[in-house]
């Protein structure tokens, strides 16, 4: 797959996960966190494993206990999101969760024990701010108080640094979609007996949690969770947690489109910020290869002068 084609897939896996804060909004009105988590999760997964179940009869040791891996992280994304909905605004936990932007090279350099390059620190800070002009609006005059809500959705992030990290480092040999069909499955897995163990377990009964969670698995699971490793095997880490910030425009933009919300200065100034930090890197990636080359015609023609000169 081109590097093209992954970054589609990426921004159609980041388009879907960025509307699931909504629905799990919506069904958690009804359904507490770990409840919907085995809910949505495992019914994603039995859909997937239909679907591909060629893959999932193939798939070795090694790929099942990456999957597992990978699933576990999410599963704490999930439930520090989810439970940090429930005491936070959507808007202020998008922010905070997507504060994995920066989180990423800071752990990927201590991996790696090398700094990032410059133009990824200005990327990941230039989205940042972005998503805080997005996601914050009027809260930010106000400032950004860090209450329980807040701490778990901060919570989130390093977990979803860690889960993209670890798909970037040990999934490099597997099956990609089968890594997908795990990682949902895992989660539901999870889910259960946490859901057990705190909660009283049930099925929706309003017609509204049923639709909403029927977006979350088919949108948001089949499609957002799946599409993820997928194009991540193509991508490095840090460019995958750079089009996370994707995730509060479509958010905004949707909420212009179809709730007929008004686009600020604010939230037009966050859009050009986060759509200017994934440029960046490939507009100085041209301009650094335009320069070897110019440098390299230039001294083939110094070369061709001097064999001139010298007959």
């Amino acid at each position: 797959m081109s590097v093209r084609k992954a970054e589609i897939l990426l921004i159609t896996s980041v388009a879907c996960r960025a509307i699931s804060f909504i629905f799990s909004k919506i069904a958690l009105g009804e359904l507490e966190p770990f409840n919907l988590m085995a809910i949505r999760f495992l019914s994603a997964a039995f859909l997937l494993s239909l679907i591909f179940h060629k893959k999932i009869l193939a798939m070795t040791r090694r790929t099942f206990f990456h999957g597992m891996l990978i699933g576990l992280a999410y599963f704490m994304v999930m439930t520090f999101e989810l439970h940090g909905l429930r005491y936070t605004e959507a808007g202020t936990a998008s922010f905070l969760e997507n504060t994995a932007i920066v989180f990423v090279p800071l752990m990927l350099a201590v991996i790696n024990r090398r700094l990032p390059a410059r133009t990824t620190w200005i990327s990941a800070g230039s989205a940042l701010i972005g998503v805080g002009f997005l996601t914050l609006g009027s809260s930010a005059s106000a400032g950004l108080s860090l209450g329980r809500g807040e701490l778990l959705c901060l919570c989130a992030a390093l977990s979803y640094t860690s889960g993209m990290v670890l798909t970037d480092r040990i999934t490099g040999d597997d099956d990609p979609v089968t890594i997908g069909i795990l990682q949902i499955g895992f989660i539901g897995l999870f889910a259960v007996p946490a859901t057990f163990m705190t909660e009283t377990p049930k099925l929706p009964e309003l017609p509204e949690t049923w639709l909403m969670l029927a977006c979350l698995v088919f949108i948001s699971s089949v499609i957002g969770f799946t599409l993820l490793p997928v194009a991540q095997h193509y991508l490095p880490a840090e460019r995958v947690s750079l089009f996370c910030a994707l995730a509060p425009v479509v958010a905004c933009t949707s909420g212009v489109i179809f709730l007929h919300e008004e686009m600020t200065p604010a939230k037009l100034a966050g859009a050009i910020l986060i759509l200017t930090a994934l440029v960046a890197p490939k507009l100085t990636g041209n301009v650094r290869l335009r320069r070897f080359t110019d440098i390299f015609h230039s001294d083939r023609r110094f070369e061709r002068k001097l064999h001139h000169v010298s007959e």
